[in-house]
């Protein structure tokens, strides 16, 4: 009798874990809405510790990190985070069931100085990079670009390509390309070829294709060339490299445009900013007709038409059998104004565009992605709930709420939760009690270009957290990322306001080299910190 129970138990659990992991996954179309009720019930991903002894896991802020031009933080928290590395699939949203928050240092000098004794340390489950083979060089990379433009995107151009030692082609104007310009970028990294061309800028774009496939050696081991604007940023190279490890055939693989009035436009192609990526099958086809397709005139076009919309045409004609393979992972960022919602979404993004602040999405990727060196790729934008309550409140059980709003003493309907999306922001949701509840499930309509256009590509849509009646929202957004060299701890600074009224949530991911990665069943592996273990609730 007791084994039949037992094993209704273990079938109820694993159904319930099932169910909630399809409702939870980023590949599934659409969503239903998530009450607050049933964020407290999302599967637990997290397990918690404390921290020992006096001496702390990593080093404490230095001068050299802070703008010394502004003044301390009002209020300062640091949270420690540790990942436990499992091979499960990626969530769009997780939850942790032990509180999150730490107290409020006062003073930047006790954020400094404070000792970890007893400070609570969060394990996350995280899923692990897969590695990559330095000596392989199976992708080889192409832009169209000046010598001052590159200068200036080379560092994070150089984030995601010299990991993958792979080589990377820049087309530029004849003076460029001089031999003390190319000096100059191979002392930075080696393996960079400067090309020179008289061609304008969309007709240089498209002239990457007979360079990439003459790069390529008689003995190549490259699989795959990937076309970038310089304004391109890829987050996650071990997970690009791994995707196309498999063996090559004509494959020709990008993202279409989320503006839907562009893609009407232009029509449905790879767009460049998302990264076009070609097989080397397909390269090597192209560029036996390379010469008609560059023809200006070619397919309707002029000579100013697109290089990514003449490099579509080509394939249509050249290659009718190879169709386009979205990755939506891939984004062409076409949207202007504030892109929380986009970020905070949950859904995995690999490529950025349009992000250095040219009137497009102004945020800061690069800093983004430098966590992912202890947390892993998957687990860059990956959200976490935690830290959720629910009726009744009362000013003792939500001390991290502003006086005269949503959730103080007396409103007996009130609730409250907090969001981390790992890399960009932490936000604390506050509702009082005739507010709707917020559903996480969609993404927050919160840039400028008009809704109707985006939809289909960022769908299903919730409204602006603005313009929810009876919702306090404060946003803490990632303004730095760095990454302690000797400890090997990533500290990634969430900020809300400036100057002498910035509140500042300091989120620590501790070493992730000490952890075991645990494969599946058996006892919990933990490095060894010596900690004791609290009630995890771990699932």
């Amino acid at each position: 009798m007791q084994r039949t129970l037992l094993k209704t138990a273990v079938l109820s659990a694993t159904l319930f874990i099932l169910i909630a992991w399809y409702y939870l996954h980023p590949g599934r179309a659409s969503h239903p809405a998530l009450s607050l009720s049933e964020l407290v019930n999302i599967p637990s991903s997290s397990l918690r510790t404390i921290w020992p002894n006096e001496e702390c896991p990593f080093s404490p802020l230095q001068d050299e990190h802070e703008d010394k031009n502004e003044a301390h933080p009002r209020e300062h928290r640091r949270i420690l985070v540790r990942p436990r590395f499992r091979d499960t699939p990626r969530s769009s949203l997780s939850r942790i069931n032990q509180p999150f928050l730490t107290p409020v240092l006062q003073s930047s000098d006790s954020a400094r100085n404070q000792s970890c004794h007893g400070l609570p340390i969060t394990t996350l489950d995280v899923t692990p990079d897969p590695p990559i083979d330095p000596t392989q060089q199976h992708l080889i990379f192409g832009l169209a670009t000046t010598a001052s433009r590159l200068n200036a995107s080379l560092p994070s151009l150089l984030f995601f390509i010299s990991p993958l030692n792979a080589s990377l082609l820049a087309i530029v104007p004849p003076w460029d390309a001089t031999s003390a310009i190319q000096s100059s970028f191979r002392t930075l990294y080696p393996h960079i070829t400067l090309l020179p061309s008289l061609l304008d800028y969309t007709e240089r774009y498209f002239s990457l294709i007979p360079a990439l496939a003459s790069h390529l050696l008689p003995t190549t081991t490259t699989t795959h060339a990937i076309l970038l604007d310089d304004d391109t940023f890829v987050s996650s190279p071990h997970l690009l490299s791994h995707r196309l490890s498999h063996p090559p055939t004509s494959s020709y693989i990008g993202a279409h445009t989320e503006s839907s009035w562009q893609l009407l436009h232009f029509g449905p192609q790879a767009y460049g900013g998302a990264s076009i990526i070609l097989s080397v099958p397909l390269l090597l086809t192209l560029n036996a007709s390379y010469p008609t397709c560059a023809h200006p005139t070619a397919f309707g076009l002029s000579a100013s038409s697109p290089g990514d919309q003449r490099l579509g045409r080509c394939i249509a004609s050249t290659a009718p059998d190879v169709d386009l393979e979205v990755w939506p992972e891939l984004r062409q960022w076409d949207l202007r104004g504030n892109p929380d919602g986009v970020f905070e979404s949950g859904k995995p993004i690999w490529s950025f565009h349009h992000w250095t602040g040219t009137g497009w999405v102004a945020r800061d990727v690069v800093e983004m992605a430098k966590g992912a060196a202890v947390s892993g790729e998957e687990a860059l934008l990956r959200r976490w709930v935690f830290d959720v309550r629910t009726p009744p409140l009362t000013t003792t059980t939500t001390t991290t709420t502003t006086a005269g709003v949503a959730g103080e003493e007396g409103d007996e309907g009130a609730r409250e939760f907090w969001v981390l999306t790992n890399g960009y922001s932490v936000v604390q949701y506050t509702l009082s009690a005739d507010a709707p509840d917020i559903d996480l499930s969609k993404t927050q309509y919160s840039w400028a270009d008009n809704r109707v256009g985006y939809e289909e590509s960022l769908g299903p849509l919730r409204d602006n957290d603005e313009k929810v009646r009876g919702l306090r929202v404060r946003r803490w957004i990632l303004q730095r990322t760095w990454v302690d060299e000797e400890k090997g701890n990533a500290h990634q600074v969430y900020v809300e306001g400036e100057g002498g009224e910035r509140s500042v949530i300091e989120v620590v991911w501790l070493d992730g080299k000490g952890v075991v990665r645990d494969e599946g069943e058996g006892e919990d592996v933990d490095v060894d910190v010596g900690g004791k273990e609290e009630d995890s609730g771990y699932e």
